[in-house]
């Protein structure tokens, strides 16, 4: 729903790549293809017979002087309720190359932060996530098309929040498996060095998504098949 990848990859469950033009099924930017994260949720984290929970991890990378941190606490205070809270923090300097130089403008400088809650009923699941980060580092000024870096590069902060209400049926029958998901994204991207706009170029957008779609399972004789239909 419009937000960068700026996710721990230790709280993704799965990853899935849709080639192709798939607007149909995830929306009108889905136009080149999409890749669908899906993350952990404290039940898949949590040890047997625990109801909380939490971890952190710490690393250091000598060739950049990076270093690398995230910490996360979860828990399941009732049977139907799932809670999540997670940071993430990267900062590092500029790499070192082979010949003992440093490469120009390569430091970078990154933070998220997800919470997460799930409620399971007898209706099916209702869940509630909010994501937000910042990422600053080199980037080619247009990275579409086929030139990409024909304007050169510029320092690139991306700055987003990502709200998502989703809810899922349990799908107790052939003709019932319905979603809903209600999200919005607030993004600001500053570019600073532009030399298309001679010094720093600012944007700002907001992106509202409302997903309602039905799976329909269906068998004509030996064949077994899904229909969906669904408003974007």
């Amino acid at each position: 729903y419009g937000t960068s990848l700026e996710l721990d990859p230790d709280l993704v469950r799965t990853v899935e790549v849709l080639r192709g033009a798939a607007t149909l099924t995830e929306g009108s930017g889905a136009i080149g293809g999409v890749v669908l994260a899906e993350t952990l949720d404290a039940a898949d984290l949590l040890a047997p017979d625990r109801q909380y929970g939490a971890r952190a991890r710490a690393g250091y990378a000598s060739n950049d002087e990076g270093r690398r941190s995230s910490a996360s606490a979860y828990g399941r205070p009732l049977d139907a309720l799932d809670l999540l809270v997670s940071g993430t923090w990267r900062d590092t300097e500029l790499i070192e190359l082979s010949d003992g130089r440093r490469l120009r403008d390569s430091a970078e400088q990154q933070w998220s932060s997800l919470l997460k809650a799930g409620v399971s009923t007898a209706l099916g699941r209702w869940s509630a996530s909010h994501r937000q980060g910042s990422v600053e580092r080199l980037e080619p000024f247009d990275a579409t098309g086929n030139a990409v870096g024909l304007f050169g590069t510029v320092r690139r902060r991306t700055d987003d929040a990502s709200t998502v209400l989703r809810y899922r049926s349990d799908g107790g029958a052939d003709w019932l498996d319905a979603g809903a998901t209600f999200a919005y994204t607030d993004k600001r991207v500053t570019d600073a060095g532009s030399s298309v706009a001679d010094g720093t170029d600012e944007f700002d957008y907001g992106i509202w998504t409302l997903d309602l779609r039905n799976d329909f399972a269906h068998r004509i004789g030996p064949v077994d098949g899904t229909l969906r239909v669904g408003v974007q």
